[in-house]
This record gives C-alpha cells, structure tokens and sequence, in this order.
C-alpha cells in the first residue's frame, strides 16, 4: 500500500528530504541550495519515491491510515 515516506522541499526540479520539512530545508543548503531554500514547494515523498503536493499526500495518508487530518510533517513522527 502506497504512504507518506517523508516531509520534502522541492525547487527548480530538486527534492530534499528529511523527517521534518525543516530538516529538508537544512538537506537543500546542505547540498548547495542557494538560500532562500523557504521559497521551495514543500510536499512529502511516497514509498515509492514520488514528491506529492500537500493535499495529494493528505489523501495518501487518510488512505493508508496514516492520519485523519490535514498533513504536517509532525503527524508522521
């Protein structure tokens, strides 16, 4: 069954992970994201490894069990 694998930004084509959407923000400076990394979209990564909006990740997770409200990154954890 497909789920919310973990919190993502993604901006001009790259996705940063991390188990908040904070720490994927520090992943995308990390890695040479030149700042401000806040404009990114942020969203979730799949179990299959796709980045999904917001509200397509709600629906994933209400799916699959994982919440039954609107997403943060702080419901998975």
């Amino acid at each position: 069954m497909l789920k919310i694998a973990s919190s993502a930004v993604k901006r001009d084509g790259e996705v940063w992970t991390g188990r908040r959407h904070s720490d994927a923000i520090r992943q995308a400076v990390f890695h040479g994201a030149v700042p401000p990394i806040t404009s990114a979209e942020q969203g979730f990564v799949t179990s299959e490894g796709t980045f999904v909006s917001r509200k397509e990740a709600f629906k994933i997770a209400v799916a699959s069990d994982q919440v039954c409200r609107p997403l943060y990154s702080e419901d998975l954890w």
